[in-house]
C-alpha cells in the first residue's frame, strides 16, 4: 500500500485540540465515550474511504487504551484500519531523563546560532500559537531563558537512547497491520546535537520490522537539510505545514525552503493549525504551495470530517 493523500490524526481522540487546557478538556470528556471514537472512525472509513490512522505510542493511558479498543471493535464489522504508528525515543543524559524546558532553552541557542538571529527566534518560540496552548508556555519558557542552563557538548557525548524500550513499544503493535513508522520529534534533539549515530541506531531497530521510517520533526528548517546531508536510511520527513507558519520551526520560510529541497517525501501534520486556518486554505496551501505528499489530519467530529473533506476535494480540483 503506498502512502495516501491523506491519513486521520489520532490527537484529537486523545484529548489534545492545540486550542488550550479547556477544549483538552473537553475532548477528554467527549472522547472517554468510546462511541464517539468509533463513529468518526467508522464515518473516515465507510464514508471518504480513508484507510490509515496515526497512532500514539501505546501507554496506560485512558484515552490511549480507549482508541486502541476502537480500532480492535471495528474490525469485527469488516473495517480494517492500517495504523501509522509514532514511536517515542527514550533519551536519557547520564542516567537521567532529558527535561523538555531545558531541551527547548538548548533548540533556541543551537538554531540562533546556525539559523537565524536569536531574538527573533525567542518571540517565535514565545508566541507560536501551538507552543502558545501549553500552560504556562510563555511564562515558563521566558523564566527557563533566563534561569536555565542549556545543555551544552559534554552533556551531548553523554547522551543515549534505550533502544530496548524502542523494541517493546514497536512490539506491541501488529505489524501487518501498519503502514509505516514514525520516530518521534525526540529525533529534533539528536540531529542539532549532532548525535546522528544514535538516530541511526533508533532507524535500523525500527526498519527492522520491514516498514518504512518517517522522521517526526517540529524544527524541520534546521533539521532537514542536516539530515539530507546524511547516509540515514529513511522514506521521509513527518512535519508540521499551515499557511500561518504555526509550530514550523525555526521559521516558516527556512522550512519551506527545506522542503523544496528535500529528496524524500513529506507528510504534513497540523495543516489546519489546531482549528485556526481553513480547511480550503490548509489544503491548498500544503498539497499546491509546499506539494507535499500526504497530509495528516485529526477531526473531533463527523462535522469536522465532512467539512475537512468536501475542502481536501475543492483543493485538489482548483489551482
Amino acid at each position: 500500500m503506498s502512502i495516501p493523500r491523506v491519513i486521520l490524526g489520532c490527537l484529537p481522540f486523545l484529548g489534545e485540540s492545540y486550542q488550550g487546557p479547556e477544549i483538552n478538556r473537553l475532548y477528554r470528556e467527549r472522547f472517554s465515550d468510546m462511541n464517539e471514537t468509533m463513529n468518526i472512525l467508522r464515518s473516515a472509513y465507510v464514508d471518504y474511504g480513508i484507510r490509515v490512522v496515526a497512532s500514539p505510542t501505546y501507554s496506560e493511558d485512558k484515552l490511549v487504551k480507549l482508541f486502541f479498543l476502537s480500532i480492535s471493535k471495528l474490525r469485527s464489522e469488516g473495517i480494517e484500519w492500517m495504523l501509522a504508528p509514532c514511536i517515542s525515543i527514550p533519551l536519557t543524559i547520564r542516567g537521567a531523563k532529558i527535561d523538555d524546558v531545558r531541551r527547548w532553552v538548548t533548540y533556541l541557542i543551537l538554531e540562533s546560532k546556525s539559523v537565524m538571529d536569536a531574538y527573533i527566534l525567542k518571540e517565535k518560540y514565545l508566541r507560536d500559537p501551538i507552543l502558545s496552548c501549553r500552560p504556562g508556555w510563555m511564562e515558563i519558557f521566558s523564566k527557563a531563558l533566563t534561569d536555565i542552563k542549556p545543555y551544552e557538548y559534554e552533556d551531548f557525548q553523554e547522551l543515549s537512547v534505550d533502544l530496548k524500550l524502542i523494541e517493546e513499544r514497536v512490539s506491541y503493535f501488529d505489524l501487518d497491520r501498519c503502514l509505516f513508522l514514525e520516530l518521534g520529534s525526540e529525533a529534533d534533539f539528536l540531529v542539532l546535537t549532532r548525535r546522528l549515530d544514535l538516530l541511526g541506531e533508533c532507524i535500523d531497530i525500527l526498519r527492522e520490522s520491514g516498514l518504512e521510517v518517517f522522521i517526526g520533526s517540529h524544527h524541520a528548517g534546521s533539521v532537514i537539510p542536516i539530515l539530507e546531508e546524511s547516509d540515514l536510511d529513511f522514506k521521509g520527513y513527518i512535519t508540521p505545514l499551515n499557511p500561518i507558519g504555526a509550530l514550523m520551526l525555526p521559521s516558516k520560510d527556512s522550512v519551506e525552503d527545506a522542503i523544496a529541497r528535500a529528496s524524500r517525501l513529506i507528510i504534513a501534520i497540523k495543516p489546519l493549525a489546531g482549528g485556526r486556518v481553513r480547511p480550503i486554505d490548509a489544503f491548498h496551501y500544503v498539497f499546491r504551495v509546499v506539494k507535499a505528499g500526504s497530509a495528516m489530519v485529526g477531526v473531533a467530529s463527523l462535522k469536522e470530517l465532512a467539512e475537512d473533506m468536501d475542502a481536501l476535494l475543492k483543493a485538489s480540483t482548483y489551482a
